[in-house]
């Protein structure tokens, strides 16, 4: 993906997201990819979401700035969902939102962290007789 300096700067790395969700920071992660790869896999903890114009209207201006929020699409290079994860990104940090997007989306997640790696992780925060 060819990033311009505001795309870079509105972005955030698969491990620095790791390490947020590890924190249990108070985060909301967005995955604006299809509904289809959404229930495919997906971010623990993220949720689906559309951003078009009606949520631009009636959704985004009820949302908690003091929130910090994390964007996830694919991440395939020139993609459209990327490019849009991108200028969503800006837009929203233009209004104020405290608003980043995972660097080359859900794509770079997966090659990072397998759904087994993170629930082992997970997983070993409970004690053995609380499973």
């Amino acid at each position: 993906m060819t990033t311009t300096p505001q795309t870079k700067q509105n972005s955030i790395t698969v491990n620095t997201l790791k390490q947020k969700i590890d924190n249990e920071k108070d985060l909301v992660i967005f995955d604006v990819r299809s509904k289809k790869s959404f229930e495919k896999s997906h971010i623990p903890n993220a949720v689906y979401a559309v951003c078009d114009a009606n949520s631009q209207q009636n959704i985004m201006p009820k949302l908690p700035k003091n929130l910090e929020y994390v964007l996830v699409g694919d991440g395939k290079s020139g993609d459209k969902n990327d490019t849009y994860v991108s200028h969503m990104s800006s837009m929203m940090k233009g209004i104020g939102f405290n608003i980043s997007f995972l660097e080359n989306g859900m794509d770079n997640w997966s090659e990072e962290y397998s759904f087994r790696d993170f629930t082992r992780h997970q997983f070993s925060k409970f004690k053995k007789d609380d499973r």
